[in-house]
């Protein structure tokens, strides 16, 4: 009855930032040693390819367990086997692997490597803003009393990633006042 525990258990997720600061050191490791990972990498494919192979079938079963087994239904699945769960953190870890392995070790088009290092000026800005624009979406979708049907999420998602990306765009590649240029870009 008391809503302060009713939140501190739904929202529990969200206090795990050990699981997040992993991801960022990872991030923070590869950009600073970037050309020993790539090297790493591209001795390693086969190893990196069966690893994606391997963890995404593991996420799989994992979904297939819990609504198989256990009887939950696909929104109760996801929200069990989800980013910060075991299998997660190895999918996300294999996924960032195979990913950077497949766009910087393999030949890639030239506008393919140009879109995605462009998205990587950009991902810092959309990262810290779409949350606001999802809480937007999504309450507008509650004032309206919208049910939100799959249609409505893919709309919310695509309405949340142009935002957020026009956004990034402003503070990216526009002269900001220097006080605001710190707290977006860091600099």
């Amino acid at each position: 009855d008391n809503p302060f525990l009713e939140d501190a258990s739904n929202l529990r997720l969200n206090y795990m930032v050990l699981h997040y600061l992993f991801i960022f050191m990872f991030g923070a490791f590869t950009a600073e040693h970037f050309q020993s990972v790539t090297a790493w990498l591209k001795r390693h494919g086969t190893m990196i390819n069966l690893l994606q192979i391997a963890s995404t079938a593991g996420m799989l079963a994992a979904y297939y367990g819990v609504m198989h087994y256990l009887g939950y239904d696909p929104l109760s699945a996801v929200f069990t086997i989800h980013q910060l769960s075991p299998i997660g953190m190895v999918y996300t870890l294999s996924t960032m692997l195979f990913l950077l392995y497949w766009w910087e070790c393999r030949p890639v088009p030239h506008a393919v490597h140009q879109f995605f290092s462009r998205l990587g000026d950009y991902s810092y800005p959309i990262y810290l803003v779409h949350p606001v624009f999802l809480s937007l979406c999504t309450g507008l979708a509650a004032h309206l009393h919208i049910y939100l049907r799959a249609i409505h999420i893919i709309a919310i998602y695509i309405i949340v990633v142009a935002c957020a990306s026009a956004y990034s765009w402003v503070v990216v590649e526009h002269r900001l006042p220097k006080w605001i240029s710190i707290c977006v870009k860091g600099k």
